[in-house]
């Protein structure tokens, strides 16, 4: 194989990978673009370093009412 023959395959699958990579990029910010819930999900899923807190107390107004709520995880997670 001579150095032209070389260069030609290399040329041909640097053009290929090169495809590939453009057409994945392509297709990412398309779906972005077209679903921009999607662009909130990533975001949503990459700060996830925040604890969620739960609802203690909600602005009822003048109504009267009952809730009931229950510990789901029983505290500290120590059954006995």
């Amino acid at each position: 194989m001579n150095d032209i023959e070389k260069e030609k395959e290399n040329l041909i699958i640097f053009t290929k990978v090169g495809a590939i990579v453009l057409t994945s990029l392509l297709l990412l910010v398309t779906s972005i673009y077209f679903y921009p819930q999607t662009a909130a999900t990533i975001s949503s899923h990459v700060n996830t370093s925040q604890k969620e807190l739960p609802i203690y107390c909600v602005d009822k107004g003048d109504e009267a009412k009952i809730s009931i709520s229950f510990d789901a995880a029983c505290g500290g997670g120590n059954l006995r």
